[in-house]
């Protein structure tokens, strides 16, 4: 089932939904996952839920430090937690950052340039002649993909040599111009596509998008190249959020060795970051000090922060919620100086530091690892 608000919605009506305990602030006190689920801040009403990724008790949908959705037990009746009691979750939640290779700053700077590469023309990538171009001189482009209906626009290339050939898919963001317009004004809907996995919703615009075109031509692109040579994908930006739709749909069936994506928005809800996870294992999703747009779509955006017109309209069950997938690498500054954050995917001393309403930096969103992105680049 397809769900559909905007965010423009979300900032009118979001502080009137929220239940009771919202804030949550005693529950942060409690150790004890029976107290935990049993507290609460008004009579008979159980205002908490206990976390089994950080083995910690939340108030429920609480604004400060959210639990991810199912990973959680509470005896309230407004909690989405599968259970009420915290012996039953053990396990169901199991987080492993399964990482077959660590982050590589010099293969980072190498993606990002690549990703700076998609914002140029078609005639400057296939002839490899752009300004990032001249930093990659070992890439050989193969097939500019584009969506022309959704102005998007990508590329696929070899690089390397004989056993260290590799495929590298890259995916342009939103112009430089409009960044801050489609922020704030991002529809967000989410849709369960994969049979395979019904509990899996992604954001239905970058699905469609990736679905559109830029499907077809990437595979077209790859029929071509032999199934035994991995692949990475990077993008920018928007750029970000098809890569991780095609990294995802590309893991189906080849080997992808790694992602790399630069200040891209939450894809999925959380069932998706964790089978994504599973099937991608090498995401290192990097994010840049008060970048606005790891922000968007907002943490479980869809399902607590909706309007209450929204809520009548779908259940509890059907709201999906956004939530990131790790593992982040957050850049604090414009140095080189990184801090690689814990596997949740959500983990609030690194971009989560800065609230959403106050990282609205499109000058961080456009400088990543040390090199600038967007078209006045090319």
């Amino acid at each position: 089932m397809k769900k559909i608000f905007s965010v423009t919605v979300f900032l009118v009506s979001s502080f009137a939904t929220w239940p009771v305990a919202v804030e949550g602030k005693d529950c942060a006190a409690i150790t004890d996952p029976e107290e935990c689920v049993k507290h609460t801040e008004v009579p008979f009403v159980a205002a908490c839920e206990w976390c089994s990724v950080d083995t910690q008790c939340h108030g429920i949908d609480s604004i400060y430090a959210p639990c991810p959705e199912k990973c959680c037990a509470s005896e309230s009746h407004v909690s989405t937690c599968h259970t009420s009691k915290p012996s039953d979750i053990p396990g169901k939640c199991t987080w492993t950052v399964n990482n077959n290779t660590a982050y590589s700053e010099s293969l980072s700077i190498r993606m990002a340039r690549a990703a700076g590469a998609t914002y140029c023309s078609e005639e400057a990538v296939m002839s490899w002649s752009c300004k990032h171009c001249a930093e990659l001189s070992d890439i050989s482009p193969q097939a500019f993909v584009t969506d022309a209906d959704n102005f998007l626009q990508g590329f696929v290339g070899l690089e390397g040599t004989g056993s260290e050939t590799r495929v590298v898919v890259a995916f342009r963001g939103t112009v430089e111009s409009s960044i801050k317009n489609w922020a704030e004004n991002l529809d967000v809907w989410s849709t369960n596509p994969y049979k395979e996995f019904p509990d899996v919703y992604v954001h239905g615009g970058f699905y469609n998008s990736y679905q559109h075109a830029l499907r077809a031509q990437i595979h077209a692109a790859l029929d071509n190249i032999s199934v035994d040579v991995p692949v990475i994908v990077t993008g920018h930006s928007l750029g970000g959020a098809i890569a991780t739709v095609c990294a995802f749909d590309l893991a189906q069936t080849r080997k992808v060795a790694a992602v790399y994506t630069y200040g891209q928005p939450r894809v999925g809800n959380f069932d998706f970051a964790h089978k994504y996870k599973e099937l991608v294992p090498n995401h290192f999703r990097v994010t840049h000090n008060q970048d606005l747009v790891p922000h968007i779509p907002l943490l479980k955006m869809g399902r607590e922060t909706a309007s209450a017109t929204y809520r009548r309209l779908l259940s509890e069950e059907e709201w999906a919620g956004f939530y990131h997938t790790p593992m982040e690498v957050y850049y604090p500054d414009d140095s080189l100086s990184h801090h690689e954050c814990d596997s949740t995917g959500e983990d609030a001393t690194c971009s989560n530091s800065c609230g959403p309403f106050d990282c609205t930096s499109v000058s961080d969103h456009l400088l990543y690892v040390g090199v600038a992105l967007g078209s006045t680049e090319c």
